[in-house]
């Protein structure tokens, strides 16, 4: 016969197998998970600096020989927003210029040039400006050859102003001076800067 005290020993132990088996017999509470978390790289290559190549230089467009008539647009000093077209025809290039007495000074080591220009309005309004200010004469160094007010017939009137209304027309020559070694490249007539790229014509002899 099992005596009280034994009895009550097994019935303890038992119990306590019994616990342990409901706790899962390990150290981890049920509910926790082990798990581990994948890092990703966040860091992102530096790309190499590169240098923008430069943009192509186009080709400058032919200048027009001596003698071509062009059409540019022109705009009027005297109305804002007014603009006409006008016929420019860069006729003859004059190599030296004498000045008329107290006209303008003698020079040393340069010379005065001229260039004849005609001028005549196909637009639809009538036109006032300067040729004067609206010409151009770069040298065979990429230079602006100055220009002066007036020498012998070149400059004066025509070179300060012209009023063309429509149809008409009006002749004239302006006034530079070129550095000894200087040649002139070519002639530009620009009456609606920078709106409209001036016109050109050649000024170098020809081949």
């Amino acid at each position: 016969m099992i005596g009280p005290t034994r009895t009550l020993a097994a019935v303890t132990a038992i119990a306590s197998a019994l616990a342990l088996y409901g706790c899962g017999g390990g150290s981890s509470s049920p509910g926790k998970r082990s798990s581990s978390t994948a890092t990703k790289s966040t860091a992102t290559a530096t790309a190499p600096t590169r240098t923008a190549a430069p943009l192509p230089v186009p080709p400058a467009p032919p200048s027009s020989q001596l003698g071509t008539g062009q059409d540019v647009t022109a705009s009027s000093s005297h109305g804002a927003g007014s603009k006409t077209t006008l016929k420019v025809v860069a006729s003859r290039y004059i190599r030296r210029l004498t000045p008329r007495f107290l006209q303008a000074p003698k020079l040393k080591g340069s010379r005065y040039v001229g260039v004849q220009l005609t001028l005549i309005n196909v637009g639809q309004a009538a036109w006032s400006g300067s040729p004067g200010h609206a010409a151009v004469l770069i040298t065979n160094h990429n230079t602006q050859a100055p220009k002066v007010a007036a020498v012998g017939r070149c400059g004066g009137p025509f070179g300060s102003k012209v009023e063309l209304l429509r149809g008409e027309r009006q002749s004239g020559c302006l006034a530079f001076t070129l550095n000894s070694g200087e040649q002139p490249d070519h002639l530009q007539f620009s009456p609606d800067s920078p709106a409209t790229p001036p016109v050109e014509w050649s000024l170098r002899p020809r081949t």
